[in-house]
């Protein structure tokens, strides 16, 4: 067909999500691979011999492009100049823009969708992380100080016992975060391993392609988690010890180091504490990827919240993570 672009929209996507990763770009490329793809004609030039230009097109989940929507243009230019260097050899077909969309028709593909920002169940902190940990109630005493670790670092962390008011069915809330969370961490104790409960939460985790994280806390993961990497946690070390490293492993996922990062840059900027702002500053060094809008968030934040301003070594240190990034 006259006009048409030479590669069909899905090796676009698929080579395009590659290239980004291998140029270690791994926010761009999750956000490639999310995305609903089209290639569109959107001019043609007569000038020696004709060329054509396309507008690649990226729709990306609601929830997804509200947390984008400061730094939408900076990833679309990005997205353009990586697709033009790649399909530079077709001299007469130029991907010459890129265009961001939100999908507004909501889930698809059989995978659950997560309620829109505003539906939000209240239990979830706003613009923090969204984690579900999954666990088996005796262990709530060490749960319930994970999630307060987890708390101080942008994380804000369902946990059943806790969340679930006296008056709402208990299995209909449980199926809310599971829903909504943008990741699941399964505290695997030997408890974990004989619940009836916690498989099924893991697995509709699986179902919707978020994150799972397991901890390794007395037994080893099983099923179809046997395979992912874990976080070791020997049995006699508090769980909350493994706070630092689930932030470390959110923010190098593709599926969650935008929201991660997000999160991140918000709890070093509203930090309480000296000790918390050099806690997230050092965190936020494992950090893939910045924009500018971070850049003027933590800049701001230096100024104004002294716990960051003078907190020893963190002023210099936000500066020396902006400048990694060209910011």
């Amino acid at each position: 067909m006259a006009n048409e672009f030479p590669e069909s929209p899905e090796t676009v996507q698929s080579t395009l999500a590659r290239v980004l990763e291998l140029q270690n770009a791994p926010t761009d490329a999750q956000l490639v691979r999310m995305a609903s793809v089209s290639i569109t004609h959107v001019e043609h030039d007569s000038w020696q011999g004709g060329t054509d230009y396309y507008q690649l097109g990226l729709r990306i989940p609601l929830e997804v492009f509200v947390q984008l929507q400061p730094t939408i243009e900076e990833h679309e230019k990005r997205l353009q100049a990586v697709a033009a260097g790649i399909w530079r050899d077709l001299d007469s077909h130029v991907v010459s823009s890129t265009r961001i969309a939100p999908d507004r028709k909501g889930g698809s593909g059989g995978v659950i969708a997560a309620p829109t920002p505003g539906v939000m169940p209240a239990y979830w902190t706003p613009g923090a992380f969204r984690l579900f940990l999954s666990h088996h109630h005796s262990q709530r005493v060490a749960v319930g100080q994970l999630r307060t670790e987890v708390s101080w670092l942008g994380i804000s962390a369902f946990v059943a016992h806790d969340d679930i008011e006296p008056n709402q069915v208990w299995q209909v809330e449980i199926e809310k975060a599971l829903q909504s969370c943008e990741a699941l961490t399964a505290i695997v104790s030997p408890d974990f391993v004989e619940s009836k409960w916690c498989d099924q939460e893991v697995g509709i985790a699986l179902g919707r392609h978020v994150e799972v994280l397991p901890i390794a806390w007395g037994a080893p993961p099983h099923g179809f988690i046997g395979k992912i990497q874990a976080v070791p946690v020997a049995r006699g070390q508090p769980l909350a010890s493994a706070a630092h490293t689930i932030v470390s492993v959110l923010l190098k996922s593709p599926r969650t180091s935008v929201s991660m990062t997000n999160a991140l840059v918000g709890a070093l900027a509203h930090a309480p504490s000296y000790a918390m702002a050099k806690t997230t500053a050092g965190l936020l060094e494992q950090a893939p990827a910045l924009a500018a809008a971070h850049a003027s968030q933590l800049r701001r934040a230096r100024a104004e919240n002294d716990q960051v301003r003078d907190a020893f070594g963190v002023p210099d240190r936000i500066e020396r993570i902006l400048k990694s990034h060209g910011l």
